[in-house]
């Protein structure tokens, strides 16, 4: 190696976690980060399984206020993204978590992204807007 040569190597990343029960601490997180009122985005019936009941118990547990959205749909609409954001812009929730498939983190991303824009807004529709392919 030559010493006339700077040599840097940077990995940035989102902090990742696996392994048994740790879904339970995600109440500890997000109380640590400061939320207080917190968007939990699912569908119908993952809302009734265990993951979504370990994140609203820990979510309680650590005293923040839990905001349950669970219609999100497969194939989601105009009409079903814009109940959607219309939902979280009226919550004034300041974190999402989304339990679920590609659906319900593309929904949730979509909600936080957009709670702070008006439905009114001209960019809403550009943000909508999706082809098919």
């Amino acid at each position: 190696m030559r010493k006339d040569r700077d040599i840097a190597f940077e990995m940035a990343a989102s902090s990742v976690r696996y392994g048994a029960g740790v879904t339970r601490e995600l109440g500890a997180d997000l109380a640590d980060r400061g939320h207080h009122r917190v968007m939990v985005v699912t569908d119908r019936v993952v809302a009734a399984l265990a993951p979504v009941a370990a994140v609203l118990e820990t979510l309680e547990r650590h005293k923040i206020h839990v905001v349950l959205y669970d219609y999100v749909r497969v194939e989601p609409t105009d009409a079903s993204l814009r109940d959607a954001i219309e939902v979280a812009s009226r919550e004034s929730c300041d974190a999402f978590v989304a339990v679920g498939g590609c659906f319900v983190a593309a929904a949730s991303w979509l909600m936080r992204r957009q709670a702070l824009v008006p439905l009114r807004d001209p960019r809403l529709a550009e943000s909508l807007a999706f082809e098919n392919v």
